[in-house]
C-alpha cells in the first residue's frame, strides 16, 4: 500500500515481488522509473497518478479518480476508468505500451499529446500499442492536445494499435481538444488494428515560396543546406517536407521537420541532403 504523503514519489531501483501495489489515498504521483518485471502482484491506483517510464510484470487497474500515465510498458492487462496520458501531460508525446489487452471503462478519458504533423508514434505523436483485445465499454472520451503551440495537421492520426479484436459493449464517445479550436474530430475505427482521429477544419497547408540565399557546407557523402528566406506569418510556425523526385505526389513527400518564423516571418532551416541524389523541399504554414 503506498499513501505518498510527500509532492510526489520517484522510484528509480528494481521493483520485484507479488504483493499488490496499491495507491490507496494520496493523490500525490507515484513514478516508477526502475526495472519492474521481476513484479507480478498487480497495481491498483484507487487515486493520484500512477507514472509508469519503464516495464512492470503485472496488469495495471486504475479507478475513476486516479491517472495513469507515461512511457511505459504493461506485461499484463490494463483497465482504465481514469484519466489515461501516455507521453506526458501537456508536456511531450509518448508510447504506452500494453501487452495483455486494454479495457476503457466508460467513465475513461484517454488524452493524446498530439503535433503538426500525422505520422505514428515515435517523436510524433502520442501512441498506444495493445497486444491483445481493445475492450470498449460504456462511452470513453478522448481529448486531443495540440502539444505544439494549439496546431494540428488536416489528416488521420492513429493514435492505438491493437493485435486483437475490438471488443466490449460500448464505443467511443467522440474526440475534442482539450482547449476549443478550429478543429472538428472524428474517431474511425473502421480499420481493424487501429483507433484514428479524423482531424479537419484547420488552414489548408499553402506551399511558401524560398528566396534564398542558400548555403551548403560539408564534403563527402553528405551536405548540410540550409533553406532560408523571408515572406512568412510572423513568429508562426512551418514544415518542411522532402522528396528526391518532382513526380511524388504531395501527400508522399517525408516529413523533415517544424521550425518557427523569426517576428519578421524569416526563416533558416539546416537540412542533410545525399550529394548523390537531388532534392526537393516544400514548406508549409499550417
Amino acid at each position: 500500500m503506498f499513501d505518498i504523503i510527500t509532492n510526489s514519489l520517484t522510484v528509480s531501483g528494481p521493483l520485484t515481488g507479488n504483493g499488490t501495489l496499491w495507491m490507496q489515498a494520496s493523490t500525490a504521483p507515484l513514478i516508477i522509473n526502475g526495472n519492474a518485471s521481476a513484479f507480478t502482484g498487480g497495481v491498483l491506483v484507487s487515486t493520484g497518478t500512477f507514472t509508469l517510464n519503464s516495464t512492470i510484470g503485472s496488469g495495471v487497474t486504475n479507478a475513476a479518480a486516479a491517472t495513469l500515465t507515461g512511457t511505459g510498458t504493461v506485461n499484463g492487462p490494463v483497465d482504465v476508468s481514469g484519466a489515461f496520458i501516455p507521453g506526458v501531460s501537456n508536456v511531450s508525446v509518448g508510447t504506452f505500451t500494453v501487452n495483455g489487452g486494454l479495457t476503457l471503462e466508460g467513465t475513461s478519458m484517454t488524452t493524446m499529446n498530439l503535433t503538426p504533423t500525422d505520422l505514428t508514434g515515435g517523436t510524433n505523436n502520442s501512441l498506444i500499442a495493445v497486444t491483445g483485445n481493445l475492450t470498449v465499454n460504456g462511452s470513453p472520451t478522448i481529448m486531443v492536445n495540440p502539444i505544439v503551440s494549439g496546431n494540428l495537421v488536416n489528416g488521420t492520426y492513429t493514435i492505438m494499435t491493437y493485435t486483437g479484436s475490438l471488443a466490449g459493449s460500448g464505443s467511443f464517445a467522440g474526440a475534442q481538444t482539450v482547449a476549443s479550436s478550429i478543429y472538428t474530430i472524428t474517431v474511425n475505427t473502421s480499420n481493424p488494428g487501429l483507433v484514428q482521429l479524423v482531424v479537419t477544419g484547420g488552414p489548408a497547408p499553402v506551399p511558401a515560396t524560398f528566396v534564398g540565399p542558400y548555403t551548403v557546407a560539408g564534403s563527402g557523402p553528405t551536405s548540410t543546406l540550409t533553406l532560408s528566406g523571408t515572406g512568412g506569418t510572423d513568429s508562426g510556425y512551418y514544415y518542411v517536407y522532402t522528396s528526391t523526385s518532382l513526380s511524388t505526389p504531395i501527400a508522399n513527400w517525408t516529413f523533415v521537420g517544424t521550425g518557427m518564423f523569426s517576428p519578421t516571418g524569416a526563416f533558416s532551416y539546416p537540412v542533410t541532403v545525399n550529394n548523390s541524389l537531388p532534392h526537393f523541399f516544400i514548406l508549409e504554414e499550417p
